[in-house]
């Protein structure tokens, strides 16, 4: 098994949130979200309200170049 493959290999598929607005979550999220090497490994859904995701970026120096959808039921994983 690779890295970054599951047992079927798949790539594993890991759901993110940013815990508590005024916590270090958001923080600390971008920041692991940023490095190419991390979500190399796996397909990564992250659930975040708009403007606490903005304030991790600012906090972090990063910005994410995430794919917005609007409708919860329909998450799709994108490179």
């Amino acid at each position: 098994m690779k890295m970054g493959e599951g047992r079927d290999g798949a790539r594993p598929r890991v759901a993110v949130l940013l815990g508590d607005p005024a916590g270090v979550g958001p923080e600390i999220a971008v920041k692991l979200l940023a490095r190419a090497e991390n979500r190399a490994v796996a397909d990564v859904l992250l659930i975040a309200e708009p403007g606490v995701l903005a304030a991790g970026e600012r906090i972090a120096g990063v910005r994410l170049d995430c794919l917005q959808i609007d409708a919860p039921a329909a998450p799709r994983f994108e490179a």
